[in-house]
């Protein structure tokens, strides 16, 4: 009795470790396991899916009832980690990501020098290779949204890249952003995490997760907070992001590919 009840909680605590959330809950469902807080432990793998698990401690009220394992409960305390390359920023690196972001953007609408990084305070974290994106409204009003899907520079530069290329962002060319008006401008920054596949769209969870759709050579792409600013469920969601690749409505019931991240969004009025 006693091996069949270890065997059936560290086979869970195992998905836990590796950080298969969709994996523990499957577990759960395929054995009937009775962990308590299941579904808590759930919803946090699924909103952090690039975190970790490590077993602390395990433990049976057996062991204090005299070997009884018909009669018992267990325990495990275990601690979710996330490595330092995935881990958060702190207020300090936010206020040095949106000053850099506000000065390139004065710069470029003013016509003046970019900023090379000299000027700031540039953490390890700040020079890891990230992938991020710079959104610019205006009272509320979309502006610009551009950036790297993928780690390919160092962040506070791919930052400044971004602030620059939000600016001259594609689909407001005949209506672009002027020098008088960036004093007006509001910034976010969206720093993404690691994209990973799913198999289903049911596996995407709106307010969690942004989502790149892939199919027939096109691809589009919405940051994780647009679903929730547009009101939209998932269904309505993967309908506008076809469009917005090119792609019939209704095209991402077949056929195609869809990979999630999350994103540490921050914006400049929280940091004033």
């Amino acid at each position: 009795m006693k091996e069949l009840i270890e065997k059936l909680d560290h086979d869970a605590i195992a998905e836990i470790e590796a950080g298969r959330g969709k994996g523990f809950v499957e577990y759960i469902d395929r054995t009937g396991a009775t962990i308590c807080g299941h579904e808590p432990i759930a919803i946090v793998m699924e909103m952090f899916p690039d975190t970790k698990g490590k077993l602390l401690h395990y433990s049976s009220s057996a062991e204090t009832t005299g070997g009884d394992y018909s009669d018992c409960v267990q325990y495990a305390s275990i601690v979710l980690f996330r490595s330092r390359k995935e881990a958060g920023l702190t207020e300090e690196e936010r206020k040095t990501l949106i000053a850099i972001a506000r000065d390139t953007l004065r710069a470029e609408l003013g016509g003046k020098g970019l900023p090379d990084g000299s000027a700031y305070s540039l953490t390890p974290l700040l020079k890891e290779h990230r992938g991020v994106f710079v959104t610019l409204k205006n009272r509320g009003e979309l502006r610009g949204c551009v950036g790297y899907m993928e780690g390919i520079k160092p962040l506070w530069q791919a930052v400044s890249e971004n602030a620059v290329n939000a600016s001259h962002d594609m689909r407001f060319l005949d209506n672009p952003i002027t020098a008088k008006e960036e004093k007006d401008i509001s910034i976010e920054i969206s720093v993404l995490s690691p994209r990973t596949k799913v198999d289903r769209a049911e596996d995407i969870t709106i307010g969690v997760h942004g989502v790149e759709i892939q199919k027939s050579g096109r691809r589009a792409v919405f940051l994780p907070q647009v679903a929730p600013e547009q009101g939209w469920d998932r269904e309505t969601m993967l309908q506008h992001l076809c469009q917005k690749a090119g792609l019939r409505r209704d095209d991402w019931k077949t056929g195609a590919t869809f990979l999630v991240f999350t994103a540490e969004v921050f914006g400049e009025e929280e940091h004033k």
